[in-house]
């Protein structure tokens, strides 16, 4: 009697886990089929380092999920991927017809995804073979574009519901790929839908806010908002769609829209609660939910809010400088997002403080999501990112001061072209105090007083007297070092400059700096410059966020340096940080930009930053 009663325990208890695991495992559009924005996960905080990097060929506007180990997502180029989520490795791809910019949904090892061919696909999640797909009708006229996104696939009781382009509500049996019913709007529908207790929630292109009965597969109501009475023609613009999707949160159905409100609409009446007035700034983002707030994103308004849920009264306000399209994501107390400057960014979700930024090639449309302390999303440029970190922040030091040195050269200039105000005017519109040689002095001292962590790029390839003097034992150059900061080098070493009394180079002597920095550079001139020779980025520089190779002069033997970056074809270490006593990630950095094309400085934005804040 026994062993039948314990085995019967054990037999519920596998039906119970199993039913459990069954629910953990559906994956939908901004973490689950209400739109939340929430993950409920370790988030990334500060020390953030680049685990991996991907490239598609196209640009990233599909936000990823991450099911079962791995990554799916697809990109500009017609291709949907599967990545592996500790490694980035590519699993499998799938070819389309289109650009895939729908985001995917996950379950019973299938993943449902949209794109621009017009279908709605079906794959194993396993091997990325077609189980089946649905074509979603022919796309209604529209003529004023901006329109980038699919409506992407929500999975509620086997049921795969999805807006199309001809108007249409789909609702699809996600074994079978079989119709079940559609509802028609008269307009593109765009926003993926939100599922709650037997209603389905979307938008049209036309202004209004559906909620459809699952059951009788009629409208409970019809929200229209003010860009629905809006004459667009007047403007000249589209000042009616929503393209933002609805997120559900308590009684509440929120959404933004092209009209420049964030509404918040009663779940049962369909009665207007509050609206936010963005003053005509499209709102593409999906509001995202933190405690009692609503976090969302504006395009022309140029910033992320936090709102007052049930008043609509603004929290805070982080300031962008360019459109931020993509929604929010949300781990702990931690926001993900980005915009048209080509910044990933993390803000604090009760202040609305940045933590950090990471600098892509190319704007970012997609959102991110976060699971066991990695943050994953992909930019415009083609690239599918995975950032991760510590979930803990030291107050003191998770801003870094960020400077960049540059004044008029009136001797010798590594340089030439004006390349170095080209990187100085990089850096500066990146938020970098601009230093001159007093500047960068109390910059320094005040480093050295406050203990506040920095970083210094030298625009200016030159140590200048009032930081340096080559004779003395010290310094505060040295005593810089020594301290929580970072100096990036982007040129030859400026120790090894020997000059006439007018500031005329007339030689170079690396012993000069082998002594200086107990970096044995291997000689004098050519003996130590060791010529133009590729160096390699390894996986130590790409958690620095570089990636690529580059032509650097004077590298070293890997023993000489703490961090080797980037390796030349000889095993030596080209591009390398070496600590003088700071905490780890701290020290002298040697990075290289092209004396006559400065490209990639967001790549030597992100080394100057990350892995030490």
């Amino acid at each position: 009697m026994k062993n039948k009663f314990a085995f019967l325990v054990g037999m519920i208890s596998f039906i119970v886990v199993k039913a459990q695991s069954s629910i953990a495992e559906q994956v939908n559009f901004l973490a689950d089929k209400t739109h939340s924005g929430i993950f409920k996960t370790n988030p990334v905080r500060s020390n953030p380092y680049v685990k991996f990097s991907f490239e598609t060929g196209g640009p990233v506007r599909s936000t990823p999920s991450c099911y079962q180990g791995k990554i799916y997502f697809g990109s500009g180029n017609s291709f949907f991927y599967s990545l592996d989520e500790t490694t980035g490795k590519e699993i499998w791809k799938f070819k389309t017809g289109g650009a895939v910019t729908s985001s995917p949904s996950a379950s019973k090892q299938k993943i449902y995804f949209a794109s621009k061919d017009g279908n709605l696909y079906c794959l194993n999640s396993v091997n990325g073979k077609l189980v089946w797909k649905l074509n979603l009708g022919k796309e209604l006229s529209y003529k004023w574009e901006f329109d980038y996104y699919l409506s992407s696939p929500t999975i509620d009781n086997n049921i795969v519901y999805i807006g199309s382009g001809d108007g249409n509500l789909y609702s699809v049996n996600a074994q079978t790929g079989k119709l079940i019913w559609k509802y028609f709007t008269g307009s593109r529908v765009r926003s993926t839908p939100a599922v709650e207790n037997g209603i389905v929630y979307f938008g049209d292109i036309a202004g209004k806010l559906y909620a459809i009965n699952l059951k009788t597969h009629q409208p409970k109501w019809i929200f229209e908002t003010d860009g629905y009475k809006i004459r667009i023609e007047d403007f000249l613009f589209d000042r009616s769609a929503l393209i933002s999707s609805p997120t559900v949160y308590k009684n509440y159905i929120l959404v933004g829209s092209r009209e420049g409100c964030l509404y918040c609409v009663d779940k049962d009446s369909g009665k207007l609660n509050w609206k936010y007035d963005h003053k005509m700034s499209w709102v593409i983002s999906t509001p995202a939910i933190y405690q009692d707030n609503v976090i969302v994103g504006t395009s022309d308004g140029h910033f992320v809010n936090s709102l007052d849920i049930k008043t609509g009264a603004e929290n805070w306000r982080f300031k962008t400088k360019t459109p931020v399209w993509s929604s929010m994501a949300i781990a702990g107390n931690t926001i993900y997002g980005g915009d048209y400057s080509n910044n990933f960014f993390a803000l604090d979700a009760d202040t609305g403080e940045e933590l950090w930024t990471f600098k892509t090639g190319d704007r970012i449309h997609a959102s991110s999501v976060v699971k066991d302390g990695v943050v994953y999303f992909g930019s415009d440029d083609g690239m599918f990112y995975a950032i991760a970190g510590s979930a803990n922040v030291d107050l003191k030091n998770h801003r870094i001061k960020k400077g960049v040195y540059w004044e008029v050269s009136t001797g010798y200039n590594w340089f030439p072209n004006k390349t170095d105000e080209i990187i100085r005017d990089y850096f500066v519109s990146e938020g970098y105090e601009l230093l001159d040689s007093q500047k960068l002095k109390h910059f320094m001292e005040d480093r050295l007083r406050d203990k506040y962590s920095s970083s210094i790029i030298f625009a200016k390839n030159d140590f200048p007297s009032t930081v340096f003097t080559e004779t003395a034992s010290t310094d505060l150059l040295r005593d810089f070092l020594k301290g929580n900061n970072r100096l990036i080098l982007v040129g030859e070493n400026p120790v090894a400059y020997v000059k006439d009394k007018s500031g005329k180079l007339v030689e170079l002597d690396y012993r000069k700096a082998t002594k200086y920095f107990g970096i044995d550079y291997g000689g004098e001139l050519t003996e130590a410059m060791k010529g133009l020779t590729p160096a390699y980025v390894n996986e130590e520089g790409k958690r620095f966020g570089l990636r690529g190779f580059y032509i650097p002069m004077a590298a070293v033997e890997p023993g000489q340096v703490t961090k080797v970056l980037a390796t030349d074809e000889n095993g030596r270490a080209a591009l390398w940080l070496k600590n003088y006593g700071g905490r780890e990630g701290t020290g002298l950095m040697q990075l290289w930009i092209d004396r006559q094309y400065p490209n990639g400085l967001n790549l030597i934005k992100n080394a100057a930053e990350f892995g030490f804040q």
